[in-house]
């Protein structure tokens, strides 16, 4: 009777843990940020091209690809193929989760630079949700 307690009451604080404190220790995933920027800038958010590729935020001028700093090769590459398609400016939305990701930004500035493209780049802080602080200086 005793182990069979024990066994019921460490099997609520599982779930507990599972559906109550886990969540509040996990990052935000991509689309948490694409749709706080994207309203910013009163943009579309998942625009459908008529080939189905979706752009994670079309405004006016921009087709903006948001992405973690780690994919930023591929986020450049969606962005000019999104920019492409839709007959807008290419730009790239990179998250910055933390201070060891600006090398990936970096590196995203000189294959920019190296190869004389035309594209904006946005930098997301991890705070994003909570501060609104984000640049919207132009790098390049």
């Amino acid at each position: 009777m005793k182990n069979l307690r024990l066994r019921l009451i460490i099997s609520i604080i599982t779930l507990i843990g599972t559906f109550f404190i886990l969540p509040c220790f996990a990052k935000n995933p991509e689309a948490f940020y694409a749709k706080k920027f994207c309203q910013k800038r009163a943009g579309v958010l998942e625009y459908r091209l008529p080939n189905a590729r979706r752009i994670d935020c079309l405004t006016p001028v921009y087709a903006i690809e948001v992405d973690f700093s780690n994919n930023y090769l591929e986020a450049l590459g969606q962005a000019l193929t999104y920019a492409c398609f839709s007959s807008k400016k290419a730009g790239v939305a990179l998250i910055l989760r933390k201070n060891t990701d600006n090398r990936y930004l970096t590196e995203l500035k000189k294959v920019i630079e190296y190869h004389k493209l035309n594209v904006k780049i946005w930098i997301i802080p991890s705070n994003y949700g909570n501060s609104w602080a984000i640049s919207n200086r132009k790098l390049f």
